[in-house]
């Protein structure tokens, strides 16, 4: 059997177009279900110490739009948003302030995912990083006790 380069280089081209669409496609779809969310995520906020925070792990659907909700989130609210996103090996977390809190973003990360040798940084506004696998519910809980903990020494 005898192929035609020709067919088979269009095709293969036809075929990596219609995956660019596709992605693009999954990542609009990503992005209205996160924004569909928001509302629910801010109600949901819970208030650890003098901040009002809004703690989630992301779902696979909308993890592709995880940089996304974290500024939909804070956006003309005044809540602390951490997001985390776990898959594989590894764990992307997501924090970011909004309206008149008073938490350093990048501080608070450094400071949480050192105790899981991970790495990260931003400003005082917003900031990103990661670490090795762990259980998403442990990084959470570390971003509370910090900030209860950073609570009890403001007083």
């Amino acid at each position: 059997m005898l192929f035609r380069s020709d067919l088979v280089a269009d095709t293969v081209l036809r075929l990596q177009e219609e995956n660019r669409e596709r992605k693009k496609r999954m990542e609009s779809l990503a992005r209205e279900l996160v924004a569909s969310r928001v509302p629910a995520w801010r109600a949901e906020a819970e208030r650890i110490g003098t901040v009002l925070a809004v703690l989630r792990v992301l779902d696979d659907d909308e993890a592709i739009a995880a940089s996304e909700a974290i500024h939909a989130i804070v956006t003309d609210a005044p809540v602390l948003a951490v997001l985390v996103v776990c898959g594989g090996p590894k764990c992307q977390v997501f924090v970011a302030r909004g309206g008149d809190v008073r938490v350093d973003c990048g501080r608070l990360l450094r400071d949480v995912l050192g105790r899981f040798n991970g790495r990260g940084g931003g400003k005082p506004e917003f900031a990103r990083g990661g670490c090795g696998e762990v259980e998403p519910a442990r990084v959470l809980e570390a971003f509370r006790d910090l900030l209860r903990s950073d609570a009890s020494d403001s007083r």
